[in-house]
C-alpha cells in the first residue's frame, strides 16, 4: 500500500518526493489499539503523522487519554490523518502517541527520516503499524547493518534511530545491554489503567542489532542522510504459535517447541 513517488506536505519541500509504501495484511490480523513513536523529523516540520483506515462503518478514533473521539469514520475505506500535534512529549526528546478505535483498523505511520539543523528536509517514509498484542515475540533479531543501505556504505553515511515498544515492567536489552535510562522506558498514558505499554528511542545506532525483552516487544527504525529518508518496522502478527519439531523422528522420542512469546500451548 502507498505511493512510490509520494509527497504529503503540499506547498513545502516541493522538490522532495519519497517512497511511501509498506505491506498490507489480512483484515482478520488487524486490531484496535496502537502505539506510534515519533521518527526523526521535527514536530513543527509536519513530517510526523499517522493514517487510520476503517474496515467497518462507524469507526471511532480516540487519541492518548481522550474519552471523546477525534473522528468517526462513516464507511469502510474512509480514513483520517492524525497530525503531529497529537504526539505527546514524554521528555528527553521522546514523543509517542496512543491510538485506540472501537473497531479494527489499519494504521500507517508517516515519519521523517532525518532532520538537518534548522533546514527542513523531505525525508518521508511510511510504516505499517501492527496492533498491540501480548503475543508479540520476545526478540527482534537480528537487524543487520541497521545504519546502512548497502554493505559498502561508510558507518557515518546514514543516521538511524531505533524505537522500541514493549509491555510495562519488561527488561529490555539491545545487543545484550540495558539501554541508558535517558532513552526509556517512557509511558504512553497518565492513566494507570491505560499504562500497559512503554516505549524507547535510541539514536545513532550502528551495526547488527538484536532487541530482546522479557515480555512482548516490537521495534521500528527511522533514518536518512541529507534528502534521503527511510523507515522500517519489525513485528509478528499472529496469536497462534507455530509448532516446531526440534528433535527426533518417531514417537515417543520427538521433542516439540512453539514460537517465542508463549510459555506453553
Amino acid at each position: 500500500n502507498g505511493n512510490f513517488n509520494g509527497q504529503y506536505l503540499p506547498g513545502r519541500h516541493t522538490e522532495g518526493n519519497d517512497i511511501l509504501m509498506d505491506q498490507s495484511v489480512p483484515v482478520d490480523q488487524l486490531g484496535n489499539e496502537f502505539v506510534v513513536v515519533k521518527g526523526s523529523g521535527s514536530i513543527i516540520d509536519k513530517m510526523e503523522k499517522a493514517i487510520v483506515v476503517a474496515t467497518e462503518p462507524g469507526t471511532a478514533i480516540y487519541l492518548n487519554d481522550s474519552t471523546a473521539p477525534i473522528a468517526i469514520l462513516a464507511n469502510a475505506g474512509d480514513y483520517y490523518v492524525i497530525d503531529q500535534n497529537h504526539y505527546v512529549d514524554r521528555t528527553n526528546f521522546h514523543f509517542n502517541m496512543h491510538i485506540k478505535t472501537n473497531k479494527n483498523v489499519y494504521v500507517y505511520q508517516l515519519l521523517g527520516g532525518i532532520e538537518v539543523s534548522d533546514t527542513p528536509r523531505a525525508t518521508g517514509a511510511m510504516n505499517y503499524i501492527p496492533p498491540l498484542n501480548c503475543y508479540f515475540p520476545k526478540k527482534v533479531g537480528e537487524i543487520s547493518s541497521i545504519n546502512k543501505m548497502s554493505e559498502n556504505d561508510p558507518d557515518d553515511r546514514f543516521v538511524t534511530k531505533l524505537n522500541i515498544i514493549t509491555l510495562k515492567g519488561a527488561v529490555v536489552k539491545v545487543n545484550g545491554a540495558v539501554p541508558n535510562s535517558f532513552y526509556g522506558p517512557f509511558d504512553i498514558s497518565t492513566i494507570p489503567a491505560n499504562q500497559t505499554w512503554v516505549t524507547y528511542s535510541i539514536p545513532e545506532v550502528e551495526g547488527n542489532i538484536t532487541v530482546t525483552s522479557t515480555k512482548a516487544v516490537t521495534a521500528g527504525i527511522s533514518g536518512g542522510n541529507d534528502n534521503s529518508g527511510y523507515a522500517g518496522y519489525f513485528a509478528g502478527f499472529t496469536v497462534i504459535p507455530q509448532i516446531l519439531k526440534i528433535e527426533g523422528e518417531c514417537m515417543p522420542d520427538v521433542k516439540l517447541a512453539v514460537t517465542e512469546g508463549f510459555d506453553y500451548y
